[in-house]
């Protein structure tokens, strides 16, 4: 089969590295699958880097739709089975292309938590859909009650690369750039920052539990940018001693292993990536009971707090520094179903398998 998948996105995100992680799948698997992105954005630049081939195009603004005509004219060329897009401006043009008749199957996928904005205008631009694709159940429920037609949707969980997210020994170098002192014992929180991921919770836990084991050597490491939005929190609650604030990195995958405990509560999250890159890399987790995020942590890898709720939040870091037993026994759970359930190849091999369908049949089109 012939596919292509189109991503407008500028910057470097979760969907974003989905969308990559699928592509490389699919080339790595022999099948055609190419790859179509906003002209000088990260994907581009990162796809071509990986071998993809990419076909860049002004997709932001006016700009966006002069590339109508001519991205109609490639997919006809290349005589495309399958276009699948991921944003909700990128989908509208697909729509457009489709009407043109240069392509069969339309297939998007929904990355986001939130109900569609314009009720039943956007549910227009998904009547052309075969399928769309939710990265989590809590997502398949969104769109169900946004009344897209359950036939069309399948969910399939976003993923992470298991070979690259792994258990690893701690490097001395490493540990000292992050901040961390030896012995101690590090909470670790990876993400945009943004005031959704409950930044503010975790400081304000972290506080309570400097308090309460004066004699526990612990710090509390954050990546992500935009960290100055907290400086000001970290200062009122005089934290700033035991608190690092590593900025963007990009071998996260090197750094999961210095936590021991991940924690991620976010106030609202469509699936929760980051979460299973530490279960992937053996770090027992702790996240919050909202949107997709429990469909990945269970209890025999980590714990679910409320969101906002400081006394849970604080408990629950407790009960693990209380048993480092738990914590390994935690640790090694969670790769194991991260290898099992979140890995690349079950996001590529889930698809295809929709692609298969798609082209056989099975899903009837509607």
């Amino acid at each position: 089969m012939n596919i292509v998948h189109i991503d407008r996105q500028r910057g470097w995100t979760g969907q974003t590295n989905r969308t990559l992680q699928v592509v490389m799948g699919l080339k790595a698997s022999g099948w055609q699958a190419d790859l179509i992105a906003h002209q000088g954005g990260a994907l581009a630049e990162r796809a071509t880097a990986a071998g993809i081939d990419v076909h860049e195009m002004p997709l932001y603004g006016t700009a966006m739709y002069a590339s109508i005509v001519p991205l109609a004219k490639l997919l006809r060329l290349k005589r495309v089975d399958v276009l699948h897009c991921h944003g909700a401006r990128d989908h509208l043009l697909s729509v457009l292309v489709k009407r043109a008749g240069s392509v069969r199957h339309l297939v998007r996928t929904r990355h986001n938590y939130m109900h569609l904005r314009s009720g039943a205008l956007s549910r227009l631009v998904f009547r052309p859909c075969s399928a769309v694709v939710t990265v989590s159940d809590y997502v398949k429920r969104l769109s169900l009650e946004d009344r897209i037609d359950e036939r069309k949707l399948r969910t399939i969980h976003d993923a992470v690369d298991v070979e690259r997210f792994q258990p690893r020994r701690r490097s001395r170098t490493l540990a000292a750039e992050l901040g961390i002192q030896a012995s101690e014992v590090v909470i670790g929180h990876v993400s945009s920052l943004a005031d959704s991921k409950g930044v503010d919770t975790l400081l304000k836990a972290m506080k309570r539990l400097f308090h309460r084991n004066a004699d526990y050597r612990l710090r509390c490491v954050l990546l992500g940018s935009g960290h100055e939005r907290w400086k000001a929190l970290v200062d009122e609650l005089c934290i700033s001693d035991r608190v690092s604030f590593a900025g963007h990195r990009s071998d996260v995958h090197a750094v999961l292993p210095h936590f021991d405990i991940f924690v991620m509560v976010s106030r609202q999250e469509a699936f929760g990536t980051a979460v299973i890159e530490a279960m992937s890399a053996g770090v027992p987790v702790i996240g919050s009971n909202v949107g997709g995020m429990p469909e990945s942590i269970t209890p025999d890898c980590g714990l679910i707090v409320p969101p906002d709720d400081v006394d849970a939040l604080t408990s629950a870091i407790q009960a693990l520094l209380d048993d480092p037993t738990r914590r390994e026994t935690m640790g090694k759970a969670g790769r194991l179903r991260a290898v099992e359930h979140f890995s690349t190849t079950a996001l590529v091999e889930q698809t295809k398998q929709l692609y298969c369908e798609l082209r056989d049949g099975s899903i009837p089109r509607m």
